[in-house]
């Protein structure tokens, strides 16, 4: 890879992010949250050159490994506004709203597709994509009303992390069995216990790193924002790795 690629592919994000601050600006002073910029100008690049090169060829690639750490950076965001006391006092109703908020929709989804004729494979994915909920969206327009820290935002947000848990395992076991169908794996209960399995190491595996890893490393150095911002990274970047090993 070349410097005039990765100039081009620079040149590309620096005025995509320029157009975004400027109408992020424009919406805030119209009492709209900025975050929606960023969806409306992806919408809009998607139909102009810019995003041609960005979902092709080499400036793919470099878009797609950045994506991703961006998506675990919101992540890793949304995991630091939720206060475990407060979700453990509202779990009743997080786990009613959570089971309302995954059944619903995918029954309407499924029930819909059904009624137009279409078959259970079909019906089954229009379904699933009718239950997730948007944190990396949700968060920031709470957090700029300053909603985060309250009952209500805590209730929202614990309330969608729940629910995409149960959409990731709902996904990767109608995954197998729409691979099973289409004859692309063998065995579908192998590929329900390798899922199982993984979900096992990555769990023992987060808790024994959190236990005698992070904490240690968190005492390293005196807690100031660089050095914070700089341990994030590194736990960010540690789970993206682990991720891709799985």
């Amino acid at each position: 890879m070349n410097d005039q690629i990765v100039g081009q592919f620079l040149l590309l994000l620096a005025l995509l992010f320029g157009i975004t601050y400027l109408l992020a600006g424009l919406m805030e002073r119209i009492r709209i949250p900025g975050i929606l910029a960023a969806l409306f100008v992806a919408m809009a690049a998607h139909y102009t050159p810019g995003g041609d090169l960005l979902t092709h060829g080499v400036f793919n690639n470099l878009f797609t490994i950045l994506a991703e750490l961006g998506v675990l950076f919101l992540l890793f965001f949304i995991g630091l506004q939720i206060d475990m006391k407060e979700m453990r006092s509202q779990s009743g109703n997080i786990i009613l709203a959570t089971i309302f908020n995954t059944i619903v929709p995918f029954a309407l989804g499924v029930g819909v597709m059904r009624y137009l004729g279409y078959d259970w494979i079909i019906s089954f994915i229009v379904g699933l994509t009718r239950m997730p909920t948007a944190e990396a969206v949700i968060v920031p327009i709470l957090d700029e009303f300053n909603l985060i820290k309250t009952k209500v935002g805590n209730y929202i947000v614990d309330a969608g992390v729940l629910d995409d848990i149960i959409e990731v395992f709902l996904v990767a076991f109608v995954s197998v069995w729409i691979s099973a169908k289409s004859g692309l794996i063998v065995s579908d209960s192998q590929e329900v216990t390798d899922i199982l399995t993984n979900v096992a190491i990555f769990m023992a595996a987060a808790w024994i790193t959190r236990r005698f890893i992070l904490v240690l490393l968190s005492r390293w150095l005196k807690i100031r924002v660089a050095n914070l911002i700089l341990f994030n990274y590194y736990n960010t970047l540690h789970f993206w790795r682990f991720c891709r090993i799985l």
